[in-house]
C-alpha cells in the first residue's frame, strides 16, 4: 500500500510538474488569444438572445402590407417602372396595370413607359413597435397598426390587422371638408416638416427651366384643373377633386441684380411674390397692394447673393408658405373657401433683371381628406336614407379615450370615416405589466451573466447592469 501509495504521489507529482509547467509556457497565449474569442462568443450569445426574446414576445413584429389604403407611402403587392425620360419611379397597383403595356407618365407627361417588362413587388415589409404606446399616446399624422373592428365582406374581416394615420385626437371634433381636416372647427395648417412627410407627387418637370431676362414662364399647365387623381389607383373608377393644397419645390440659381417674381393661383386668390436677391427682401402683393414685407434670415441671404437656394413654395391649408433651405421666410393666411375652384396654372415665375435658372422643378399635393371612400354608402344597407346619412357624415365627436385614423389613399380605404363609431378601432400595445416584468427580468439576467462572465473589473458589465437592472 505504502509501495502503491508512493509511487501514485510520484506520478501525481510529476504529472503536475508537467501541468505547471506546460501552464506557465502556453497560458499566455492563451488569455492573449483565447478568452477575448470566449468574450466575443458570449456577447454574441446573450445578442442573439435577447433579439429572440424581443421576437419570441411579440415586441417587435414584423408584418407586410397587403391592401392598398395607405398607398403610395407604404404600398401593397405593386409594380414598379421607371420613366426613361424624367428618371421616376412610378408605383402602381397590381390590379390596376393598364390595359396597353405602354403608357404616358403620369408625373412629366413626356415619357413612355414600359409596363410589360416591369417589376413585381409584394407589399412594404414593416416592423411593428410595440413597446412606444406603454409609453406614450400616438401622436397626430403618425403611422399606427391595429386590429381591424369592422367586418365588411366577411367575418375574416373583423380582427386582421389595419394600418392607417392618425387623424384626430381623444376629445376632439373632426371634419373633413373640401379635402382639409377641422379640429374643433378651425382648419388644422401642418408645419413645413409635416408638409413634406404628407405630400404626394403630381408632375415633375424633367429638363431644368431656363429665365433670360424679363420672361415669365407658366412652370406647369394642365388642360383642367389638377385633382385628387392618384396614380397607383390605376383604372379606379370615381369622382374627382379638384385640390388648391398645392406645393412648389425646386433648385433656384440666379444671378444678377433685378428681381424674381411669383404668382401664385389657388383658384380663389392670386397672389404675387416678389423677391430681391440682393437684398434679401421678400413682398407679398395682390394686386398692386403691399400685403406682407419681410427680411429674410441671414442664411438665406447669404444663400440668395450666392445665386444658389432650395425654394419651396405651398398653399396647403389655406396658407401660403414660403421656406428656403428648409427655413420658413414667409407666412400669409388665404381667403377662407368651401368648395376649391380649381386651378390649372398654380405657379408661375417671371424675372427682371435677373438670370435665373431652376432644377428639379416638382409639383406636389397634399393628402385630399374626402368624407367617405369611392362607392361607399350605396353598397352597405338597402335604406337609402341610411346611406344618404352616412354619405353626407363629415363630423364625427371623439371620446376621451378614442382616435380617428384614415388612410392616405382616401378613395379605397375603409376607417374612422365609415366605422359605426370613429374610435372603435385602437392602436396595438403591449400589456404594460407584461413590458414591464419583461424589462426587470431581462435586465437582472443579463447583469448577472455579464457580472458572472465577465467579472466586476470590466465596467462596461456594471453600466451595463445599471441600466436594466
Amino acid at each position: 500500500m505504502t509501495t502503491q501509495g508512493w509511487c501514485f504521489v510520484e506520478d501525481f507529482g510529476s504529472r503536475a510538474s508537467d501541468f505547471m509547467k506546460t501552464r506557465r509556457l502556453f497560458f499566455p497565449i492563451l488569455e492573449r488569444q483565447a478568452i477575448p474569442l470566449i468574450h466575443l462568443l458570449i456577447r454574441t450569445s446573450i445578442l442573439l438572445l435577447v433579439v429572440r426574446t424581443w421576437l419570441v414576445l411579440g415586441l417587435v413584429a414584423p408584418v407586410m402590407v397587403s391592401g392598398e389604403s395607405m398607398a403610395p407611402t407604404l404600398p401593397g403587392p405593386h409594380v414598379m417602372a421607371t420613366c426613361p425620360k424624367c428618371r421616376l419611379a412610378i408605383c402602381i397597383g397590381t390590379d390596376s396595370l393598364p390595359r396597353s403595356h405602354h403608357s404616358l407618365c403620369p408625373y412629366c407627361r413626356e415619357g413612355d413607359v414600359d409596363w410589360k417588362h416591369a417589376a413585381r413587388h409584394p407589399g412594404t415589409r414593416l416592423w411593428l413597435d410595440r413597446c412606444s404606446p406603454q409609453w406614450r399616446p400616438p401622436r397626430r399624422w403618425e403611422v399606427v397598426v391595429f386590429h381591424s373592428p369592422w367586418k365588411r365582406a366577411s367575418p375574416g374581416d373583423a380582427g386582421s390587422l389595419c394600418v392607417k394615420r392618425v387623424l384626430g385626437l381623444p376629445g376632439e371634433r373632426v371634419q373633413l371638408k373640401a379635402g382639409d381636416l377641422l379640429i374643433n372647427g378651425r382648419t388644422l395648417v401642418k408645419t413645413l416638416t409635416e408638409q413634406r412627410m404628407l405630400r404626394q407627387l403630381v408632375r415633375r418637370r424633367p429638363n431644368p427651366v431656363r429665365l433670360p431676362e424679363a420672361r415669365k414662364k407658366a412652370l406647369f399647365h394642365a388642360e383642367h384643373p389638377f385633382t385628387d387623381d392618384l396614380p397607383y389607383n390605376g383604372r379606379l373608377s370615381r369622382k374627382l377633386h379638384r385640390v388648391h393644397d398645392l406645393m412648389l419645390s425646386a433648385h433656384l440659381s440666379c444671378r444678377g441684380s433685378g428681381k424674381l417674381e411669383w404668382t401664385v393661383n389657388d383658384g380663389r386668390q392670386t397672389l404675387r411674390i416678389q423677391i430681391h436677391p440682393a437684398g434679401g427682401i421678400v413682398h407679398l402683393l395682390e394686386k398692386d397692394r403691399i400685403l406682407r414685407t419681410r427680411t429674410v434670415s441671414k442664411p438665406s441671404r447669404r444663400r440668395l447673393a450666392g445665386g444658389e437656394v432650395d425654394l419651396e413654395l405651398s398653399t396647403f391649408d389655406r396658407q401660403l408658405l414660403l421656406a428656403m433651405d428648409g427655413r420658413v421666410e414667409l407666412r400669409y393666411r388665404l381667403q377662407p373657401g368651401v368648395f376649391p375652384a380649381g386651378t390649372r396654372e398654380p405657379f408661375i415665375v417671371e424675372a427682371t433683371d435677373l438670370a435665373v435658372t431652376l432644377r428639379k422643378v416638382t409639383l406636389w399635393r397634399d393628402l385630399y381628406h374626402g368624407p367617405f371612400p369611392a362607392g361607399y354608402g350605396f353598397r352597405e344597407s338597402s335604406d337609402p336614407v341610411k346611406n344618404s346619412s352616412r354619405a353626407h357624415r363629415t363630423a364625427w365627436q371623439l371620446a376621451a379615450d378614442e382616435f380617428f385614423l384614415a388612410g392616405d389613399n382616401g378613395p379605397v380605404s375603409l376607417d374612422s370615416r365609415v366605422w359605426p363609431h370613429p374610435g372603435d378601432a385602437m392602436p396595438a400595445t403591449w400589456n404594460y405589466a407584461n413590458w414591464v416584468l419583461v424589462s426587470v427580468g431581462l435586465g437582472v439576467g443579463l447583469g448577472l451573466l455579464f457580472r458572472l462572465f465577465l467579472g466586476d473589473e470590466h465596467d462596461t458589465s456594471k453600466q451595463f447592469l445599471a441600466l436594466l437592472g
